[in-house]
């Protein structure tokens, strides 16, 4: 019965000593997420903005040479506003998916780590002599 309870408490000390940090890998995902939304907003931007540019230049000129320019002028200044509205419509997505990103970056992380025992001296003699306990870490990033 001795073997089976020394065995018993060997198996979960190895069990703690050789398990993974997850507060790490939280962390990188975090990074990980945050880098990608903000490449994605960036992108999602610059395409907005070249389309929207594209989208005002291809009015103007369409407008100006429907009056007083040949056609291919026109089809040119036609596919100029098509290419706008392509580039806008694409944004749409990218900025919708960066901001899925960083709401998955923002999530409530909840872990399990051990709290350093330190109480104060009134107290400690009530406490057993392990110097770390069990603890839950609630973290909600704003």
């Amino acid at each position: 019965m001795k073997a089976i309870v020394v065995f018993l408490i060997c198996v979960f000390m190895a069990v703690n000593t050789y398990s993974q940090d997850r507060r790490a890998e939280n962390e990188f995902a975090r990074n990980f997420y945050l880098e990608r939304s903000a490449k994605q907003s960036r992108t999602g931007l610059i395409l907005l903005g070249t389309g929207t540019a594209f989208l005002v230049v291809g009015a103007a000129g369409f407008d100006s040479s429907w009056e007083h320019g040949s056609a291919s002028q026109t089809d040119v200044f036609g596919f100029i506003i098509l290419a706008g509205v392509v580039a806008d419509l694409t944004s749409i997505p990218v900025l919708i998916s960066a901001g899925v990103n960083k709401r998955r970056a923002m999530k409530i992380t909840v872990s399990l780590n051990n709290l350093n025992g330190q109480y104060p001296q009134s107290i400690r003699g009530c406490i057993s002599s392990i110097a770390y306990h069990p603890g839950l870490t609630l973290i909600i990033r704003l």
